[in-house]
């Protein structure tokens, strides 16, 4: 029986910078980062702790290796090859790439005080933000919306799956290395991540 297929989102935003001093400056500011998993550049949009940010950088470690695992992968197998590993239904990892970057310039906004949540269209995500008086951040943890305990999961989740991507692709286009090869290899390893994790028993 083949695993279900593990979708992970990366989420790639607007490229426009600029100064957080209202809730959707903060959110263009924090989506340009994201869009170039640059942890530097998005600290000011951020509110977070020690925790929050190792997750983010994590998170973006995640991001970039799978952008490089999907570059190498199509130029080594070309779109049927990605088709096979990542796309049919009997596949059983799917590594998708959300690159709708125009919704960040679309969100509704809910302002009470110091405090703001931004409504994301057509998406049940929600980001969280807050004001110290002198500039608007996201909250990470609120815009997570995990506990500590499972913040520190949702981490060694990721760093494992990055982990994973990493050693599979230096491999990509050897010989005997097929896209249906490497998609039962990292099936393996992400169902192993993702039980110890949590997320599925």
């Amino acid at each position: 029986m083949r695993a279900a297929p593990f979708v992970l989102l990366l989420c790639l935003a607007c490229s426009e910078r600029s100064k957080p001093n209202t809730p959707r400056d903060a959110v263009r500011g924090f989506g340009a980062a994201l869009a170039e998993f640059d942890y530097d550049a998005i600290q000011p949009f951020v509110t977070g702790d020690e925790a929050d940010r190792e997750h983010l950088a994590v998170f973006f470690d995640w991001c970039r290796v799978s952008v490089e695992f999907r570059s190498k992968f199509l130029a080594a197998y070309g779109d049927d090859g990605w088709a096979e590993f990542n796309d049919n239904e009997e596949a059983n990892v799917s590594i998708t790439q959300n690159r709708n970057i125009d919704r960040f310039d679309h969100v509704r906004y809910e302002i009470k005080g110091d405090t703001a949540v931004g409504v994301l269209p057509n998406d049940p995500q929600k980001l969280h933000l807050v004001s110290d008086g002198r500039r608007w951040s996201i909250d990470l943890r609120k815009t997570m919306g995990y506990t500590g305990e499972q913040l520190s999961d949702n981490t060694r989740l990721y760093s494992r799956l990055a982990d994973a991507i990493r050693d599979a692709t230096p491999r990509i286009g050897a010989e005997g290395v097929t896209p249906a090869g490497l998609d039962t290899e990292l099936a393996a390893k992400f169902e192993a991540a993702f039980r110890e994790a949590g997320r599925i028993r």
